[in-house]
Order: C-alpha cells, then sequence, then structure tokens
C-alpha cells in the first residue's frame, strides 16, 4: 500500500517504508519506526504527523522540498539538519537488521562505533 496517511499505516499494515526522492531511505515495523525513527526525514515526517494528531494549530517543523535525485548520495541532503561531509560525497547502505533499516550515514557512524 501507498500513502502519506500515517494513520492508515498504522492500523492496516506490519510495516514501513519511507522513501524520500524515490529512495527508500528507511524501514521497519511500524512500532520500531514509530518508535525510534532513525532517518531524519523520517523523523520530521512522525513529528509533522504527531502534531497534527494533538490537533496543534502549527506545526513546529516544515519540510522543505528541495529533492535532487542522484544516486551518488542521499535525496534528503539539501535538507537535512544533521549531514556530514561523507554525505556529499556518497550514499550509504542500508544499517541495522531486518526489523528496521536505515540509510543514514549518522546511523552508520553509531552502529560502528563513530568510525566516520
Amino acid at each position: 500500500m501507498t500513502t502519506h496517511d500515517l494513520r492508515v499505516i498504522q492500523l492496516l499494515c506490519s510495516r514501513l517504508y519511507v522513501m524520500y526522492g524515490g529512495t527508500f531511505i528507511e524501514s521497519g515495523t511500524i512500532k520500531d519506526v514509530f518508535r525510534d525513527p532513525k532517518h531524519e526525514y523520517t523523523k520530521m515526517l512522525l513529528n509533522t504527523y504527531k502534531s497534527l494528531m494533538e490537533r496543534k494549530s502549527n506545526c513546529s517543523e516544515t519540510i522543505k522540498n528541495t529533492v535532487k535525485i542522484s544516486s551518488r548520495y542521499c535525496p534528503f541532503l539539501s535538507s537535512c539538519k544533521r549531514a556530514m561531509n561523507i554525505c556529499f560525497r556518497e550514499f550509504p547502505v542500508n544499517v541495522g537488521n531486518e526489523r528496521h533499516l536505515v540509510r543514514c550515514w549518522e546511523n552508520y557512524s553509531l552502529s560502528f562505533g563513530g568510525l566516520l
């Protein structure tokens, strides 16, 4: 199922695949991704969703729509607050396990003891 409605995802699905710029950037069980999002874009989506569910009149975060599609680096790079130098050079492989995967250098660095 493809949708932008996170309520529907929570109710009907067991796994969530987050795409940005035509690329899968995070995937995992609904519980894992909603409880502990790893990619900056997923965090922003969930914060926006939570604000809407709490009926706040204005969301604290907005997501800039400046997608630059390239297979060389993350399509969210131009909007990411946590981008590192390596983000401008190459796109990371998936990090995590079959329950929760993410394509993000920050998470890669954390998983492997800050080797970047």
